[in-house]
């Protein structure tokens, strides 16, 4: 199996680049056992993604592991096929990134040997049958994201930032725990495939097991309300660290005052051991979620990863056949869902590494200082510009693509009730609100950052990204064109997954359903690769017309007394939607008022946090101060006291150890 040569070729180049001498030699080596890593998992995943046999390995390993079945089947090797190559996309940025180390006393090698083992961990997640093994990588990648996150260590608040996300990933973990032990109990066995027979049965216990387990998946994914360590951990991060989330968490975060927009994961490193069993309904009524499931999972594709045919080990029960209707949802919703995970990979890594190329080149990530960036950084300027346009899933690049399946889904006719129409179109609403944000914000950073003039001195740009930054940033451009090139092709990458959850959840996968979405996109696609098209040749006609223009300064309408003070700031740009929705946002403000005849300065400022986050911990500091106060009602010389502790940890335990008929 080609997957374990690639583990030993990460493993091997982790160890030289802690042991060799020379920072270059070191990201060197491991950026190149990457480059073997990465060839070797593409020959083995590849050909799967494509139609071939699943892939299948067995290891022998001594208690508490014991045999560690590993498996490669489509949906895996859908992942693994861009998981690997975007890190080591990501490497390769960091050889710019980390250029100003190299020549340093530093150990630049620790920070390469992270990135190797944070594909090793994918590897493991992806591919492992084993809960305990599943565990192992799970800490794995969690532990080299927490080190990569704290690289610039001698700040205090990037310190906090990474204990921030090291707190809610461990509290992530600690659930994943508990959901294994229930499984593992009800199962016996540690084989995941295997503890999904107890995912299918309808009890109790595995409807708790399911909310620990999304509950779980939320805190590792920073999926909304559990976000609030993703936006301190992403500023906090370097650019090629604070990509890698984009594969698990594909709405990126708020937009602060203060930042770049660096939307941006996953990973998909949130792999969702829920398995094909859970795509059924909860109660056993026989009728799914219709769309909304489907779409539910474009948010939530911890619903899908790593689904596994272990209908050849046992025997499946049978459930009440769905409506009519549903496998086209489905399709339609499952094919959306991969496809805006890839696309949501491909630019959101981009507006990443821009973000860091503006850091690496100004020093600062506050858009309040920064401005005209597009003069002196021309080319991370078009990447910054395309992937803005990509997240907005304007036309006709990927995230178009990949939203407009989605949203066949939601209006399609074959939606069976009113209700459920109605539930599609309340969905539909609120994505379309979203989108319109998300163009708001986007444009609010490009045109704060890379127009106008340079608004802080100490903040100027004197160069254009590194060579490594540009081309890794350039492959991602390629990807978006890609994509909106070829955009039935891309479609095509789903195809064989979705078959195979499909026939996991006894339907038929026709070629005729599985050729929906590519039949839903069609009419539109023509239009998207002319309009492409027009967007190359004019951008390739005005470079070639600024060839024979003489630069000038911007015309101020006859005023010539202008200063970087009078452009537009981020927070004078967003006032309106701020003032819209003043009921919901939350704003901390700080001022110095004039005192005096002659004040000299006066000052205010205005910063919007996470409103979630201010009202989690007042509401946990509330139920502290409660619990304190009961607490003091309890005398001391009773055992009053001791009871009720004593009754909360029977309960707790009995919770957790008792079987299927809770």
């Amino acid at each position: 199996m080609l997957l374990f040569v690639a583990t030993l070729a990460l493993l091997v180049g982790a160890f030289l680049a802690l042991v060799l001498r020379g920072n270059p030699l070191r990201a060197g080596l491991a950026v190149t056992s990457q480059v073997i890593a990465t060839a070797l998992v593409l020959a083995e995943a590849l050909p799967i993604l494509f139609g071939a046999p699943p892939a299948e390995l067995l290891l022998h390993w001594p208690a508490p592991l014991g045999d560690v079945r590993l498996q490669i089947e489509a949906l895996d090797a859908f992942f693994l096929c861009f998981s690997l190559p975007m890190t080591l996309l990501g490497s390769i940025y960091a050889l710019g990134y980390l250029k100003p180390y190299m020549a340093s006393k530093r150990h630049v090698g620790a920070h390469f040997s992270l990135l190797n083992l944070t594909s090793l961990s994918f590897i493991i997640i992806y591919t492992v049958e084993n809960s305990l093994a599943f565990l192992l990588g799970w800490e794995l990648a969690a532990l080299a994201a927490w080190l990569l996150v704290i690289w610039d260590y001698e700040n205090q608040k990037i310190r906090f930032a990474g204990f921030n996300y090291l707190v809610s990933t461990h509290m992530s973990f600690l659930l994943l725990v508990a959901a294994f032990v229930i499984g593992t109990g009800a199962s016996q066995t540690h084989d995941l495939s295997m503890m999904a027979n107890f995912l299918a049965q309808d009890t109790f216990q595995r409807d708790v097991t399911f909310i620990v387990l999304m509950t779980s998946f939320g805190l590792k994914s920073a999926f909304f309300p559990f976000h609030t360590w993703l936006p301190r951990a992403h500023s906090a991060a370097p650019a090629h660290v604070s990509r890698a989330d984009v594969r698990r968490h594909p709405q990126g975060r708020p937009v602060r005052d203060d930042q770049v927009h660096r939307h941006a994961r996953p990973p998909a490193r949130v792999d969702g051991l829920v398995r094909r069993r859970l795509l059924r309904p909860l109660r056993g009524d026989g009728r799914p979620l219709h769309g909304l499931a489907a779409r539910h999972q474009a948010h939530a594709r911890l619903l899908l990863h790593r689904e596994r045919r272990h209908r050849r080990h046992r025997p499946r029960p049978r459930l009440p056949r769905p409506d009519l209707a549903t496998p086209l949802l489905v399709v339609l919703g499952l094919t959306g869902c991969l496809l805006h995970i890839l696309n949501h990979a491909i630019f959101k890594c981009l507006l990443f590494y821009a973000a860091g190329a503006i850091y690496r080149a100004t020093h600062t990530i506050d858009l309040e200082r920064l401005g005209g960036l597009r003069r002196v950084m021309p080319w991370t300027a078009l990447f910054f510009l395309v992937g803005s346009l990509a997240i907005s899933a304007l036309p006709p690049f990927n995230g178009f693509v990949s939203e407009f399946i989605i949203y066949s889904g939601l209006v399609s006719e074959q939606v069976p009730t009113a209700l459920d129409r109605g539930l599609l179109l309340a969905v539909m609403t609120l994505l379309a609100f979203v989108g319109a944000v998300s163009a708001l914000a986007i444009t609010r950073a490009f045109g704060i950052a890379f127009l106008g003039v340079p608004r802080d001195p100490a903040c100027v740009a004197h160069e254009e990204a590194a060579a490594p930054m540009r081309f890794t940033m350039g492959v991602h451009l390629l990807g978006i064109l890609a994509v909106a090139a070829v955009p039935l092709g891309a479609i095509g990458l789903a195809r064989v997954p979705v078959a195979d959850l499909l026939r996991a959840q006894g339907l038929a996968a026709p070629a005729p359903l599985l050729a929906a979405p590519a039949q839903a996109f069609a009419p539109v696609a023509w239009m998207c690769g002319g309009l492409l098209l027009v967007l190359v040749l004019v951008g390739l006609l005005r470079r070639a017309i600024n060839r024979e223009s003489e630069a000038h300064v911007t015309w101020g309408c006859g005023y010539t007394a202008a200063t970087p003070r009078m452009q537009y700031t981020g927070a004078s740009f967003a006032s309106q939607f701020g003032n819209t929705f003043e009921g919901v946002l939350q704003y901390f403000k700080r001022f110095k008022l004039p005192q005096g005849f002659f004040p000299e300065r006066a000052s205010i400022g205005t910063h919007n946090v996470d409103g979630v986050e201010n009202r989690m911990f007042h509401v946990l500091g509330t139920a502290a101060q409660t619990v304190t106060r009961l607490s003091e009602r309890l005398p001391e010389t009773t055992p009053h006291s001791f009871a009720a502790g004593f009754i909360t940890l029977v309960l707790m335990v009995a919770f957790l150890i008792a079987g299927g008929s809770l």
